[in-house]
């Protein structure tokens, strides 16, 4: 049942992290389904418009839960039970104060008075099945999911700030405050290694990891060793998890798409068996062996050794292409809830993968790029 408190205004965020993904897939069940009908030999059809109803019922009754605040009892499903779920929601709409929900009610309003003055009470538990009661449930159906679609759920629009207009830094005293002697000591150490992750940025990975505990972490991008170190400190202090580390060491490997003359001549020659032995060295002489894992292969052939990351760490190729490669295979991976990590914000060539991760991910922090006070340069998210 739902409540009879007035409706309160769902927030974008609330309706991206607890509506979306089911909507976005009944949304399109739902088409596949109406096209089905369509084309429907007579025989199967009452079966294909039972689907129909199905769906649209979950849709309305989705809906219900997004205007009242609570979730509602999808019933059987049946054309009985959406139209009786499509009342109470327009009637709650009406309600609600929201020009939109109002505006929105009035439309469903006049679609479900042309059915119910086409087809009696005493029929509906059969309109599924026999013409022309069956036109009419398709169409009221189809109407009234095309209102909520357009003026209701349309009006959550998703707009993750842009990080690369921040200037309020991710506050790193608290974070400082609380490392634990041993963190303390291999944070201070880690920048003996070769890389570009500031203090700043190390005490942020190390706070993500000691605050949202995940399991399993996947790096792409290792060279030094200056961000998976801080992971791996937060995963003993938390005594649990490992992080996995994707890494080429390789100039081939780094240059395999463009970025910039410059840029590609110079990772050409970089003595990477020296990086990464200084690298294997640091792992041993910190005993983090037993919670850092590498990987040492193209991350665009490693999106498929994983099921799950709770938190990942994009530090890798910076090509328009791989920068974006990466995000598309590896984000997929990252539940509802679980962090994403984007590093140089600041370069053209990463903008294509962050405005992906603008579109499916919420902003938690900014640090300043390496070497500078005022320039954002690395951005955390979580995933909704």
């Amino acid at each position: 049942m739902i409540s009879d408190r007035p409706p309160v205004r769902l927030s974008a965020d609330d309706f991206f992290a607890r509506h979306y993904a089911r909507l976005s897939g009944w949304l399109n069940r739902f088409a596949h389904a109406q096209h089905a009908v369509k084309h429907a030999a007579p025989a199967s059809r009452s079966q294909a418009m039972a689907e129909v109803v199905s769906l649209g019922n979950q849709i309305v009754v989705e809906s219900l839960a997004i205007v009242c605040g609570e979730p509602a009892d999808v019933g059987r499903g049946n054309a009985r039970d959406f139209f009786g779920a499509a009342g109470r929601l327009r009637d709650a709409m009406r309600q609600s104060g929201d020009a939109h929900q109002v505006a929105a009610s009035e439309a469903l309003g006049v679609h479900l008075d042309y059915f119910h003055r086409h087809v009696p009470d005493h029929q509906l538990d059969t309109s599924c099945d026999h013409e022309p009661q069956s036109i009419y449930v398709r169409e009221a159906v189809l109407n009234g999911v095309a209102v909520l679609a357009n003026q209701v759920l349309n009006t959550y629009q998703w707009s993750c700030p842009d990080p690369r207009l921040s200037r309020t830094f991710f506050d790193t005293a608290t974070t400082e405050a609380s490392l634990s002697p041993k963190a303390r000591l291999i944070l201070e150490d880690v920048k003996s290694l070769q890389g570009w992750c500031s203090p700043q940025k190390a005490l942020l990975l190390y706070s993500l990891v000691r605050e949202h505990k995940p399991a399993k972490v996947v790096e792409i991008g290792i060279y030094g060793g200056r961000s998976i170190v801080p992971i791996a400190a937060a995963l003993k202090d938390n005594a649990a998890g490992e992080v996995w580390g994707i890494e080429t060491w390789s100039g081939s490997a780094a240059t395999a798409y463009r970025t910039g003359i410059a840029n590609d001549f110079w990772w050409m020659n970089i003595d990477f068996t020296k990086i990464k032995g200084d690298f294997l060295d640091f792992v041993l002489r910190h005993d983090l062996h037993d919670t850092i894992r590498v990987i040492e292969a193209p991350s665009d052939r490693c999106g498929g050794l994983f099921d799950r990351i709770d938190m990942l760490h994009i530090d890798g190729n910076h090509s328009m292409y791989g920068a974006a490669q990466d995000v598309v295979n590896f984000v997929s991976k990252v539940p509802a809830g679980g962090i994403v990590v984007y590093d140089d914000i600041n370069w053209p060539s990463t903008a294509a993968g962050l405005d992906i991760l603008r579109d499916t991910c919420r902003l938690l922090h900014v640090v300043t790029a390496f070497g500078s006070d005022t320039e954002p340069g690395c951005a955390a998210f979580m995933k909704v």
